[in-house]
């Protein structure tokens, strides 16, 4: 037997990821910031841009709302925030909620991100994903002032 026999192979760059605590906190971070930035653009009447196809065609887009449901959230009325637009809403909570994890358990939260690619890439979570776009829409079109 060779010395270069008992070289173990390479280890695949996936693999050599560290799954330390330090990358959740820059996602978190970021979303806090985020919903405060939204908070106060509402507080103090900043101009934002606006939604173009709701401007063109006065038909919300499927994430109008988005800004004030960030700011409700940054003020702890959930209702408010699924109020102006559900999705997005739930969006953040989850991803919220699932970056916290990652930063108490970073090695059981990579594995479940890793779990969920797979599912987001199965043709039956696509048309489920789509469907629920669909009806935030919907509910949007019909909820949203005017």
């Amino acid at each position: 037997m060779k010395a270069t026999d008992a070289t173990p192979p390479p280890v695949p760059a996936s693999a050599a990821i560290p799954l330390g605590r330090w990358p959740s906190w820059p996602g978190l971070i970021a979303m806090a910031c985020l919903a405060l930035a939204a908070r106060l653009a509402l507080h103090y009447e900043l101009p934002l841009p606006g939604c173009p196809l709701r401007e063109i065609t006065d038909v919300p887009c499927p994430f109008c709302g988005s800004t004030r449901a960030c700011a409700a959230l940054a003020g702890f009325d959930l209702t408010g925030a699924l109020g102006w637009n559900p999705l997005v809403t739930l969006s953040l909570m989850l991803g919220f909620g699932w970056l916290g994890f990652a930063v108490v358990q970073p090695k059981p939260a990579r594995l479940l991100w890793l779990r969920g690619r797979g599912w987001l890439a199965s043709v039956p979570s696509r048309r489920w994903l789509a469907g629920t776009l669909l009806l935030n829409w919907v509910y949007l079109c019909v909820r949203l002032p005017r």
